[in-house]
């Protein structure tokens, strides 16, 4: 026997008793101490003064009105009545009052709270409010994705991208952002069928579109709709380096939009890196359940080929070529742009993402950056402020009379 083995044992024999009594079938301590005192023969004194038991503690709990039960006690209780440790709880637990009961189920919702969510990101994003209790952060879970009980956040089977037992903060974040996302998608719950061709007809027809800052997003997300394509915006979240995602729902492909970097040119380029994921991988997204670009993927797709997809579909690394000479030329680089059929943003956003590749580092700090537009005029009808949202049924039913007019 080893050293480990032998302080197992006495652990053991310390703190679970053998069952020596047949106590358990029994609905309150007092019915097991009584039980007990019949069968071994003893005064209740004669317990007291063998298991060095408080006279008083002894009383509160036979009579359960102890407001609190040390563990000795409680310990001690267990070897004479001949029942282990969680026996005796779940007997004492039968007699217990409702503010008792209430502590007790507080304390389990602190702890479902605290293993599931980041409570200190999620306060710093303004999902809390920086003074809310345990109970309001339960109340706000359950009002936001519409719970009876916070426990049902984990029956949200999102996938099994980044499943694991023991979740990090930044896990613990990109869950919450992810659920939210399947959640707002299940409650959408496009009618549409999804045809991979019809996809494929309209794709060409989606570039001009974004010449219109304020509308061409809308006008391109309501139309994937109705091909069976979901499109939504949900902000990126603290630990949360996600550009945007592709879930399979149904079969059908359904993509987040997020606010990284916060430039026009970068909503596009996400969409149509999600568009080529929807594409051509469909079936793996179907398995795995979602992927996240900008985060590790151990499973599928390859982020290089979406994005130079993207690059070639908006402005192609030959066109950047051909009007790098003439980048400071306003009216040429409105031609160009007009003949690849985008806004000119285009031509500078990827220009200065040329740059940055060839190592200037400093490459967005320069004037160029500032023609490119932010992403606020394209998104204002996407439902911007989705985590100060009362609840995800309140988005949906916003985004389905506001943009899909359903």
């Amino acid at each position: 026997m080893t050293k480990d083995d032998f302080f197992l044992g006495e652990f053991r024999r310390l703190f679970e008793p053998e069952v020596t009594s047949s106590t358990l079938n029994v609905t309150s301590i007092k019915q097991a101490v009584d039980k007990r005192l019949t069968e071994l023969n003893l005064s209740e004194n004669k317990v007291i003064e063998l298991f060095a038991i408080d006279y008083r503690s002894l009383n509160s709990i036979i009579n359960g009105t102890a407001k609190r039960v040390d563990l000795v006690t409680a310990i001690k209780l267990s070897h004479f009545l001949g029942i282990r440790i969680d026996d005796f709880i779940a007997i004492y637990a039968e007699q217990m009052d409702a503010e008792q009961i209430g502590e007790i189920d507080k304390a389990r919702k602190a702890s479902f709270l605290s293993s599931n969510f980041d409570i200190q990101q999620l306060k710093s994003s303004g999902f809390f409010s920086s003074k809310s209790t345990i109970i309001d952060m339960e109340q706000r879970i359950n009002k936001y994705f519409g719970f009876s009980d916070v426990t049902e956040y984990n029956q949200i089977d999102a996938g099994a991208a980044f499943s694991r037992v023991k979740k990090d903060p930044i896990a613990l974040m990109r869950d919450f952002w992810v659920k939210s996302a399947h959640t707002h998608f299940i409650k959408i719950n496009n009618p549409y069928p999804y045809s991979r061709k019809d996809l494929l007809d309209i794709l060409p027809k989606i570039r001009p579109y974004t010449i219109d800052v304020e509308n061409g997003l809308v006008s391109v997300v309501r139309a994937l709709y109705r091909l069976g394509v979901t499109v939504i915006y949900q902000p990126a979240l603290p630990n949360v380096n996600v550009r945007g995602a592709t879930f399979c729902i149904k079969g059908k492909p359904c993509i987040v939009l997020t606010d990284y970097q916060k430039r026009y040119t970068t909503l596009w380029h996400v969409l149509i890196h999600e568009l080529h994921h929807a594409l051509f991988d469909l079936e793996e997204l179907e398995k795995w359940g979602y992927h996240l670009t900008g985060q590790p993927d151990l499973f599928l797709m390859n982020d290089d080929q979406a994005d130079s997809f993207a690059r070639k579909f908006l402005f192609s690394k030959e066109r950047s070529r051909q009007v790098e000479p003439f980048i400071n030329d306003d009216i040429i680089v409105k031609k160009f742009a007009e003949s690849a059929q985008v806004h000119s943003s285009f031509v500078y956003a990827y220009h200065l993402f040329d740059l940055r590749e060839k190592g200037y580092e400093h490459a967005w700090g320069s004037k160029l950056a500032n023609k490119i537009p932010k992403s606020e005029s394209a998104l204002k009808t996407l439902n911007t402020q989705v985590f100060s949202k009362e609840t995800i049924q309140g988005s949906v039913d916003a985004l389905l009379q506001t943009i899909f007019n359903f």
